[in-house]
C-alpha cells in the first residue's frame, strides 16, 4: 500500500508519523512535506493546489490512497477532480468533495448550515463592507468574550488519524472499525517565529532538536537546507507530550521547548488553563 499525503504542515507530519507505524503501508509520499516528514517518508516537489502535479505523482508512484491535509485543495475540488478522471477515479481520496468542503471553506456557510439543521452553535451574524458599521450594536447584544472571524479559509487545525480508520473510509466500512483511545493527557506547545501572526522572517536555523526527550516534535513550518533545518513559516514546531494529567504533559512540553532555539522563537505559557 502506497500513500500520498498532501500538505506541508504539522498535521501532515503527525499523519506521516502515525501512518509510518502501520505494517500495512509500504511507502509514504508527502507533497511537498517538510523537514520533519522527510525522515519518515519521501517528500515530493509538488503543489497540492496544482491537480496536474498531483495526478502525475499518483501515477508515477503507484499511489493507492491520497490523504488531503490542507483545506484549500478540498475547497478547490481535488476530490471531484479524482472522481472525474478515468485514471484516478478508483483511487480513494480522504477528504470531502467540493460541496461538503464549504463547511470548512466558508464560516458563513457553516454557521448557516448548523442553524438550519438545528445543530448547537454559538450566536452569530455576518457583516460585509456595506454593513460593518452595525457590528458594535450587535456586539452589545452579546456577553463577552467575542470571536470575530473573516469568512474563508484560516488553514491550520490539529489532526488525530490511524490507518485502520483511513482504510475504513476508503473501503466504506468505517462503522466496522475499532477506535482505540489513549486515556493519557496530551499537550502541544507551539514554537512560532518572531512577529507571528504578523510579519516574520524565514530561513532561521533551528538548533536543539536532538536534545529533546519524552516529546514528539511535529514540524509545521520547516524545511531542509543542506544539513540544516530552518524555519519556513509562522507556526514552526509543535512540541507534543503525553502525561497522566495536563500538568505532567505540559511540564514535559515546556521543558523540551526551552531546549529548541531559533532566532525570534517564542511560545505562550497561558493556553489551556481554562479547561
Amino acid at each position: 500500500m502506497n500513500i500520498l499525503i498532501l500538505g506541508s504542515g504539522g498535521r501532515e507530519h503527525a499523519l506521516t508519523w502515525k501512518l509510518a507505524q502501520s505494517k500495512k503501508i509500504n511507502k509514504i509520499f508527502i507533497g511537498p512535506g517538510n523537514a520533519g516528514t522527510s525522515s519518515l517518508g519521501t517528500n515530493l516537489r509538488l503543489d497540492p493546489e496544482n491537480f496536474s502535479d498531483v495526478k502525475a505523482a499518483v501515477v508515477e508512484n503507484n499511489i493507492n490512497i491520497v490523504i488531503v491535509g490542507p483545506e484549500a485543495p478540498l475547497t478547490m475540488g481535488i476530490h471531484d477532480f479524482f472522481l472525474d478522471d478515468s485514471a484516478l477515479k478508483k483511487i480513494p481520496v480522504i477528504g470531502p468533495d467540493k460541496s461538503a468542503a464549504r463547511l470548512e471553506g466558508s464560516k458563513d456557510f457553516s454557521k448557516d448550515f448548523l442553524i438550519r439543521h438545528k445543530i448547537p452553535t454559538s450566536v452569530y451574524k455576518s457583516f460585509d463592507k456595506n454593513t460593518y458599521q452595525d457590528v458594535p450594536a450587535f456586539l452589545r447584544t452579546l456577553t463577552p468574550p467575542y470571536v470575530i472571524k473573516a469568512d474563508g479559509l484560516a488553514a491550520g487545525k490539529g489532526v488525530v488519524d490511524l490507518f485502520e480508520l483511513i482504510e475504513g473510509v476508503a473501503n466504506g466500512d468505517l462503522s466496522e472499525r475499532k477506535i482505540e483511545i489513549d486515556e493519557r493527557f496530551v499537550t502541544a506547545v507551539m514554537l512560532v517565529s518572531g512577529g507571528y501572526p504578523g510579519n516574520y522572517d524565514k530561513g532561521k536555523s533551528i538548533e536543539g532538536l536532538d536534545l529533546t526527550r519524552g516529546s514528539e516534535i511535529f514540524h509545521a513550518g520547516t524545511r531542509r537546507e543542506g544539513e540544516k533545518t530552518v524555519t519556513s513559516g509562522g507556526r514552526v514546531l509543535a512540541v507534543s507530550s503525553w502525561g497522566s494529567d495536563i500538568k505532567a504533559a505540559l511540564d514535559t512540553s515546556y521543558r523540551n521547548a526551552e531546549l529548541i532555539n531559533f532566532e525570534g522563537r517564542y511560545f505562550r505559557t497561558d493556553i489551556g488553563f481554562d479547561l
